[in-house]
């Protein structure tokens, strides 16, 4: 397996990611973490040493030129999302992908890039105009929210999403991806 994996939902998006261990990197939200249960925890059993090994990978020097040279190789690309689980686990690692993301900026902007993030503590501002962070309710960070800026937030249903009118972004992860889409709504599962 590969640094860059697509799920079935992403591969109907021609989105890319990039999934670390759940709960190593992401400490503030396994309350309401989908990479810890329901279908994703079926999943979890098979992708647990593909996962450890992208931790690993991110801790080494060559990270960056690595994780540049797998989009490169990569056909049709236009998404990355970064962390399909996990999460940002420090400003040096946050800045790594900065660094990824301003490479493509150049190079071909036309790949854009997001991620769906409870670690609201770090300093996000390094980040280009093609890396969207999505901040997401539910973790201890969440009086840093901004939310006239991108956001998610998980309902019990989809008549409860509407109601509170964000959109619904659970079978598509493009529309959440969208520069233009703040308020991003996520149906349990």
């Amino acid at each position: 397996m590969g640094m860059l994996t697509q799920n079935s939902k992403m591969r109907k998006s021609g989105i890319f990611g990039f999934g670390l261990t759940p709960g190593m990197t992401c400490q503030n939200c396994r309350v309401k973490c989908y990479a810890v249960r329901g279908m994703y925890n079926v999943h979890a059993k098979n992708c647990a040493k593909h996962w450890d090994e992208n931790l690993a990978a991110t801790l080494d020097d060559t990270f960056v030129t690595r994780m540049i040279k797998a989009i490169s190789n990569k056909r049709n690309v236009t998404h990355i999302r970064v962390h399909t689980e996990g999460d940002f686990y420090s400003q040096e690692y946050l800045n790594k992908w900065a660094r990824i993301a301003r490479y493509f900026k150049r190079v071909n902007p036309d790949i854009k890039f997001y991620a769906y993030t409870k670690a609201l503590h770090l300093d996000f501002s390094s980040l280009p105009i093609n890396f969207k962070i999505i901040q997401s309710i539910g973790g201890e960070y969440d009086d840093k929210i901004d939310y006239t800026k991108p956001h998610a937030r998980i309902f019990a249903t989809w008549q409860e999403c509407y109601d509170h009118e964000y959109h619904n972004c659970s079978d598509d992860d493009l529309l959440a991806a969208n520069p233009d889409t703040i308020k991003v709504g996520l149906i349990e599962h």
